[in-house]
């Protein structure tokens, strides 16, 4: 009796053409993008990001990577017009730049902040765990920074290079998302964490996490805002990390 009750439900409901009918997968996939959705809404009422049509290809481009990276085709994406599908996510970066001045200038002044508070406070670094610098670290620390603004900017403000032609195939590089921009990214990534191996294993770890997080919504996909928090994550852990850990290369002795 249950069973055959169970069969006229379930041919009742396939039978209702206003009924949509989806696959498990897709369920569970529309409940966690209710969940990313509110916690875009969240930094983007925060990080402060217009509405205007190369911008929300942007997102749409960077959501339907993070959609495809789930095994849902293109064609079944919600929320997603087809003029956007029919773009790459890596093309639709080259829009515009949806990284508004607001946040560049809040990230900037927030690392030079934390950075400047380790000459105006005394207890700064903390003398019992900070560590010291060799001057092969620090110069895989500063290669590595440098790598990872050059990707940034790459990415966000390619007019700063407009005067500088030898690195246009680098900034193609960076943008075509492949394996050489992965690489681009990884690698300066990889030289921070090698050249403050040192320093207290917690902070060190925490770095690494945001890190990944950073590329993880660069090359996996999701929310552009969430990306824009993993970048924000990733420059104050590292402005606290310096300034509360690490200490300066010892100077040379000049023998006269």
């Amino acid at each position: 009796m249950i069973f055959q009750k169970a069969q006229e439900q379930e041919g009742s409901s396939s039978s209702n053409p206003f009924r949509p009918t989806q696959p498990p997968h897709r369920r569970r996939i529309t409940a966690g993008s209710v969940t990313v959705a509110i916690t875009g809404r969240v930094i983007a009422s925060w990080v402060g990001t217009t509405s205007s049509p190369a911008e929300s290809a942007v997102y749409g481009g960077l959501r339907l990577r993070f959609w495809c990276a789930r095994g849902v085709p293109a064609g079944e994406y919600p929320y997603l017009s087809s003029e956007t599908a029919d773009a790459e996510p890596s093309r639709l970066l080259e829009k515009g730049h949806p990284v508004t001045a607001g946040f560049s200038i809040t990230l900037a002044v927030s690392a030079l902040l934390i950075l400047l508070a380790r000459f105006v406070l005394p207890q700064l670094p903390v003398k019992s765990r900070a560590v010291r610098l060799s001057v092969p670290d620090t110069a895989l620390v500063g290669v590595g920074v440098l790598g990872l603004l050059f990707h940034c900017t790459a990415m966000f403000s390619r007019g700063i290079y407009q005067g500088v032609p030898a690195v246009t195939p680098l900034i193609g590089l960076v943008n075509s998302m492949g394996v050489v921009s992965l690489v681009l990214f990884v690698v300066p990534a990889v030289l921070i964490l090698i050249g403050l191996r040192r320093q207290q294993r917690g902070a060190l770890a925490v770095l690494g996490l945001v890190l990944v997080a950073v590329g993880v919504t660069m090359y996996v996909g999701g929310p552009f805002q969430l990306h824009l928090a993993a970048i924000f994550a990733a420059t104050v852990v590292m402005a606290v990390l310096v300034s509360l850990f690490v200490l300066p290369p010892r100077r040379a002795r000049v023998l006269k």
